[in-house]
């Protein structure tokens, strides 16, 4: 395959893909009073292979104090916030595990 054509290829291919996804904010409103104020926050699941540290998906601090992370997404995931370690990941109030949170677009 030539150049050229393997350049219009992409051409042709690149928006359908990119108008394919949707842009969604993951926002944090408030964190429990014992996270300490460095630490960074993550977002982790199955679009990055549960990559907890993953400095692609971390979260921003918003002047409203909130976190943030806005990521354009094509299909379901399944995700979960963390400290950058499978020790500091979100808990339940009981410091329990809990289950991986979901997204699903809109159809």
């Amino acid at each position: 395959m030539s150049k050229r054509l393997r350049f219009l290829l992409v051409l042709t291919v690149l928006p359908i893909l990119l108008l394919s996804q949707t842009k969604v904010t993951f926002v944090i409103e408030s964190l429990p009073t014992t996270t300490p104020e460095e630490d960074t926050l993550y977002i982790c699941g199955t679009f990055n292979n549960w990559e907890v540290h993953d400095l692609r998906y971390m979260l921003h601090k918003q002047l409203d104090g909130k976190y943030s992370i806005a990521m354009l997404l094509d299909s379901s995931i399944e995700y979960k916030f963390s400290r950058g370690s499978w020790l500091k990941v979100e808990t339940n109030e009981k410091n329990e595990h809990m289950p991986n949170r979901e997204y699903h677009p809109a159809d």
